[in-house]
C-alpha cells in the first residue's frame, strides 16, 4: 500500500513538473531592450528562443504544427532603473515596411489581427499587453512569412519607437 502511494506521489510530481516546463517549451520568448547608442532610441532584440535558422536575431520561426504564444518582454519597462518606454501595440503585415496595410484574412486570423490594418487585438485569443510584456497567440495554420511591428511608447507619453522584423510560420503540417 505504501509503495503505491509513493509511486502516485512521484507520478503526480513528474506530471506537475512537465506541465510547468511545457509552458516555456510552447512559447517563443523574445527579449527586447531600448538601444540609445545611435542617438535616437530604438527597440532591439537581445534574446530570441525561436530564432530563424541562419537568420538575424530578431527573426522568429514557428515550426510545423506548433501554435505557440509569442512573448515579447521589455524588462523593467516604465520602472525605476528600467527603460523609459512601455510596449503598447503589435502589428503583422505581409509586406515588409508597409504599416498599416491590408492583410490576408486567413493570415490575420492566425494572430487575431484586424485584416484592414494588421493591428493585433491585445484583448482576444489569449493575447495580452502591458508595459513590460506582449503575449501574442500564433495559430500558425498556414505557411507564410509575415513582418511584425512592435511599438513602444515613452512612459510619460509622446514619442514612440518600433522595430519590424519577420516571422516565418511553417504551417500546421
Amino acid at each position: 500500500m505504501m509503495k503505491t502511494v509513493k509511486q502516485a506521489v512521484i507520478s503526480a510530481g513528474i506530471i506537475l513538473l512537465a506541465g510547468l516546463c511545457s509552458a516555456n517549451v510552447w512559447a517563443a520568448v523574445v527579449t527586447l531592450d531600448v538601444d540609445n547608442s545611435s542617438g535616437s532610441p530604438r527597440l532591439v532584440v537581445t534574446n530570441n528562443s525561436a530564432q530563424c535558422p541562419g537568420g538575424p536575431l530578431d527573426c522568429i520561426e514557428i515550426g510545423v504544427g506548433n501554435q505557440p504564444h509569442m512573448i515579447f518582454k521589455l524588462n523593467k519597462a516604465c520602472q525605476p532603473g528600467g527603460t523609459e518606454y512601455g510596449l503598447v501595440d503589435f502589428y503583422v503585415m505581409e509586406h515588409e515596411k508597409t504599416w498599416p496595410a491590408p492583410l490576408d484574412p486567413s493570415t490575420a486570423s492566425d494572430f487575431c489581427a484586424d485584416p484592414a490594418t494588421g493591428k493585433v487585438n491585445l484583448s482576444s485569443c489569449g493575447n495580452k499587453g502591458k508595459d513590460d510584456q506582449l503575449k501574442i497567440k500564433n495559430f500558425n495554420r498556414k505557411k507564410v512569412t509575415v513582418y511584425y511591428q512592435v511599438i513602444a511608447k515613452h512612459c510619460t507619453g509622446g514619442d514612440t519607437i518600433e522595430m519590424d522584423p519577420e516571422i516565418r510560420n511553417k504551417g500546421k503540417g
